[in-house]
């Protein structure tokens, strides 16, 4: 259960084994599974780096996380949303996840207000709607 007109973040939530390799180019999506392809999502897929000390957080536990994507949810929006890592060209080594977490985004200030503009946007325009129509629906 999501909540209606609030923009959530995915986080996916792992740890490295001592011995990993290939795990700087990871592709991963959040998508609306109802009215978004996996050809889709796909070809719009954020490239996230697992072992880039700028983009990762350690949560103090021996877990670390990583955003793979943002999402907004509309009026009226049901169904299931997904996020997940796919197909790379080189194999993977010593990725071992706990699971993906959705959390609210908390934006604050004229700034954030701008990004979420933007964000919400960027949402609207990948948006598939029900019956193949694009963009969010009228209720």
């Amino acid at each position: 259960m999501l909540s209606p007109h609030t923009m959530y973040s995915a986080f996916l939530v792992f740890k490295l084994a001592d011995h990993s390799s290939s795990l700087e180019q990871i592709n991963a999506i959040v998508r609306f599974v109802k009215f978004q392809s996996d050809e889709e999502v796909e070809g719009r897929a954020l490239t996230v780096n697992l072992q880039d000390v700028e983009n990762v957080v350690s949560r103090g536990n021996g877990w670390m996380e990583v955003e793979i994507g943002q999402f907004h949810i509309q009026e009226g929006d049901e169904g299931e949303v997904e996020g997940r890592l796919f197909k790379t060209v080189n194999k993977k080594e010593g990725l071992i996840v706990e699971g993906i977490e959705f959390r609210h985004k908390i934006l604050h200030g004229t700034e954030n207000m701008l990004k979420k503009a933007a964000v919400v946007k960027e949402a609207e325009e990948s948006f598939v709607g029900p019956q193949g129509t694009d963009g969010p629906q009228e209720t």
